[in-house]
């Protein structure tokens, strides 16, 4: 039941659960693990051993690294927070984020939590960098190598983190 276009490209031992979705020209590398319902959209790549937990989202043109998980019903490239008056000042217009996310190798996305893609260039969460449940990592964020960010906890846009760090809700 699992629906995968035919321009994907997927490595060696990947396992397909049910119900999920690989998007076109994406690359699934050598033996990741792909849940029931889990999305993985157009263009994006997946490094070796990568595993993509039960209802998570990998929207279009992300890059993972190796070994990266991402937990149950995550969001990785939603559309930034970004508004502007509209020409008439009555409402709000939405400003597009054109950008993408790269979770670099080890790292870990807790279930529910969104990291949302950048504006125009790259969100990006360094090697190794641990995010728990229900964290918020706008768009335009950098987060350095072997960070932790405990749960509740929510960064906004173009926050910049170094390497090592550790912050709590």
């Amino acid at each position: 039941s699992a629906v995968i276009d035919p321009s994907a490209k997927l490595g060696k031992g990947v396992r397909i659960g049910p119900m999920l979705v690989v998007g076109r020209n994406a690359q699934i590398g050598d033996g990741c693990v792909l849940q029931p319902g889990a999305q993985v959209c157009a263009d994006t790549v997946l490094g070796a051993g990568c595993v993509i937990h039960s209802n998570a989202v990998i929207r279009e043109r992300c890059r993972l690294g190796n070994k990266v998980t991402v937990n149950a019903c995550a969001v990785i490239g939603s559309e930034g927070f970004g508004y502007r008056p509209a020409a008439d000042g009555r409402s709000l217009v939405r400003i597009p984020h054109l950008g993408s996310v790269l979770l670099e190798d080890g790292v870990e996305i807790g279930a529910n939590a969104c990291v949302d893609r950048a504006k125009f260039g790259v969100t990006v969460i360094g090697a190794h960098s641990k995010i728990d449940n229900l964290c918020q990592i706008a768009h335009n964020c950098q987060i350095g190598r072997m960070s932790v960010i405990a749960g509740l906890t929510g960064l906004a846009g173009s926050v910049q983190i170094g390497d090592g760090v550790q912050i709590g809700g």
